[in-house]
């Protein structure tokens, strides 16, 4: 019996040895799961889809099917032909965006934008109305993060999502408005982007979409 005991003893301190938890490898753990963010860019694809419009007008094929605002300038001054864009204003896009990290390597967020621009109608050297138009996206948006070290993050991200637009003519010489909707899809590639800080960063990045080409911002972690 007292031999039994000691060798119960003994077995004791060689429990843990043998009771050791499996060891986890490549496992990160997440610090910091949710962020928002500001940023403003430019050159966005809706910037880009009407740089070339001067004048309100353009005929198909030689044929009598006229670009939308052109029916709408025939409403609003009668006349096709003498109504064009003068000089440009824009604000480029402003972007929120709420970010949630699922994987150290991976992040989903939704990201709300705005943008809207300005420009005289002018007829001959005058100025004989006003058009704005003014585009809101929402998109969902998937990150891959390419590398982290210390305070530094680099990735990139595709973001798909909507734009909706108001466009609107209005009469200097009169009280005419015309009003159009219109929507289309509006992605976003972003094959690089840079970010530095902890819970207060900024960040910079360079992609084509509703974000524009060029995209600066800061952002809180939480």
């Amino acid at each position: 019996m007292r031999k039994a005991i000691f060798f119960l003893l003994l077995l004791i301190p060689a429990t843990p040895i043998f009771a050791q938890e499996p060891e986890i490898k490549n496992t990160k753990v997440l610090q910091y799961n949710n962020e928002i963010t500001a940023g403003y860019g430019y050159f966005t694809r809706e910037y880009m889809l009407n740089f070339g419009q001067t004048s309100l007008v353009y005929i198909v094929n030689d044929s009598n099917s006229y670009h939308l605002p052109a029916l709408m300038a025939y409403k609003l001054f009668g006349s096709y032909e003498a109504v064009h864009f003068g000089s440009r204003r824009r604000t480029g896009v402003m972007c929120v965006s709420y970010k949630r990290t699922v994987l150290p390597w991976l992040s989903i967020s939704l990201t709300a934008g705005f943008e809207n621009e300005t420009q005289d109608l002018t007829y001959g050297y005058g100025a004989i109305g006003k058009y704005s138009r003014s585009c809101f996206s929402l998109a969902p948006e998937c990150q891959l993060i390419y590398k982290h070290k210390s305070i530094v993050t680099y990735y990139g991200f595709l973001g798909i999502g909507n734009a909706f637009i108001t466009g609107k003519y209005t009469s200097n010489t009169s009280t005419a408005t015309e009003i159009y909707h219109a929507n289309y899809i509006n992605p976003q590639i972003t094959p690089f982007g840079i970010k530095a800080g902890k819970r207060l960063s900024g960040f910079g990045e360079v992609g084509f979409g509703y974000k524009g080409v060029l995209h600066l911002g800061m952002g809180y972690t939480f």
